[in-house]
């Protein structure tokens, strides 16, 4: 089944459909993501058109369906322009189970070598299956930071992760 699907860079035009699938993702995953539903849902769609322009982000489609999404961005100081930061990895539930969690983030980070030197993620503590990938492509974790974020009144802890790739 995984061969039923692209994965392919995205592009300011996809902005309609990156913006559905990032909001789908922030609702139905809150405590894996740094931003908020409600705070991405009132941005304009211009918001997720500039991201795509400014960062690397893949999709998996199933046809014309997006169907998840690896991103990153570049440091943007002079100091850490060589650490990449991986940001919003999702897959909408009818997508899992395929390897295309694996298959964006190699694209992505194929497509990044020699323009960043480290890749940096961070990954909840209650998602053993997002840190085994993380792993196997070759994070290593560095480091933990506690109640990383809050949602209404729970904390959430996270693991930070570091891939070098010169």
């Amino acid at each position: 089944m995984a061969d039923m699907f692209t994965i392919r860079r995205l592009t300011p035009e996809d902005a309609p459909v990156f913006r559905s699938i990032r909001l789908e993702a922030l609702q139905s995953t809150p405590h894996f993501f740094g931003y908020s539903f409600e705070e991405e849902a009132a941005e304009p769609l211009s918001f997720f058109s500039h991201r795509l322009d400014t960062h690397v982000v893949f999709g998996a489609w199933h046809g014309d369906a997006l169907k998840g999404i690896a991103a990153m961005e570049r440091g943007r100081l002079a100091k850490t322009r060589h650490k990449g930061t991986i940001w919003g990895i999702y897959l909408a539930p009818d997508a899992r189970g395929h390897g295309l969690a694996r298959k964006m983030l190699t694209a992505l980070i194929n497509d990044v070598r020699g323009t960043v030197g480290d890749l940096r993620l961070t990954v909840s503590t209650e998602n053993p299956g997002a840190y085994r990938l993380y792993h196997d492509l070759g994070f290593r974790e560095y480091g933990r930071e506690p109640r990383a974020l809050k949602i209404g009144e729970i904390f959430h802890d996270e693991f930070l992760m570091a891939l070098r790739l010169e």
